[in-house]
């Protein structure tokens, strides 16, 4: 049995379910650049699905609460491990900018994972028992993102969309769906192995968010390969 599953988190201490939703946001920046291991996000998007999950049973207040604060933490640990760098840019005349430091390194990403939260009272709104929640979760997340990113801070750094684009096969994809479109994708895809461990829906249909997440991506691939190709 998975270490990580809905009914295990429901019944974790909320100390430990912030402390996973940190942990999965902080690994997810993996994903990006320099790293661009963005299969790591089929492990950590998941937990943040599990998340949700947990609130189940809950008054809708209550459950509304605990989803904005899993999507912030999970945010704030993704938004640290991914610009921590911006803090070096206060140390060319440390004598004077120093103390901005922890502003930039936390206050950033604390502000910035305030999208992701509301993306998650957002899923939790259209949240289903079954697979289905699996597009509730990738169309709420992405248009945080996408408010994040173009409408009021814009600063799109870090969007989930380039997680798939760090692939130039998959990044051809963004010339007909563009950043939102592929960020859509990413999150549909790369969350659907939650659906394997759904708590509603008939088991006969759990598997097929991931095989068509697969074939997605192998679409994904084999499109951005023929373009690279033809245009050689």
């Amino acid at each position: 049995q998975p270490m990580l599953t809905p009914d295990r988190l429901r019944a974790a201490p909320a100390r430990w379910r912030a402390l996973a939703a940190l942990v999965a946001g902080g690994l997810s920046a993996l994903a990006m650049p320099p790293f661009g291991l963005w299969p790591v996000l089929a492990l950590t998007l998941p937990v943040l699905v599990f998340l949700i999950d947990a609130t189940a049973g809950l008054p809708l207040r209550r459950a509304l609460t605990a989803s904005f604060l899993a999507g912030w933490l999970f945010g704030l640990g993704y938004f640290v491990a991914g610009l921590w760098w911006i803090g070096q840019a206060f140390l060319v005349q440390a004598d004077a900018f120093l103390w901005l430091i922890p502003f930039a390194v936390l206050g950033l990403p604390a502000y910035l994972a305030l999208y992701t939260g509301f993306g998650c009272v957002l899923a939790r709104l259209l949240w289903t028992g079954g697979p289905g929640r699996i597009l509730a979760f990738a169309a709420a997340l992405t248009l945080a993102e996408t408010a994040r990113g173009a409408w009021l801070t814009g600063f799109p750094w870090n969007d989930f969309g380039y997680a798939l684009a760090t692939d130039l096969r998959f990044a051809q994809a963004a010339s007909v769906v563009g950043l939102t479109g592929l960020c859509l994708a990413a999150l549909a895809c790369l969350a659907s192995p939650a659906a394997l461990f759904s708590p509603g829906g008939s088991p006969r249909t759990r598997p097929l968010p991931l095989a068509l997440a697969v074939l997605l991506n192998g679409g994904l691939w084999a499109g951005g390969q023929w373009r690279l190709g033809a245009s050689e």
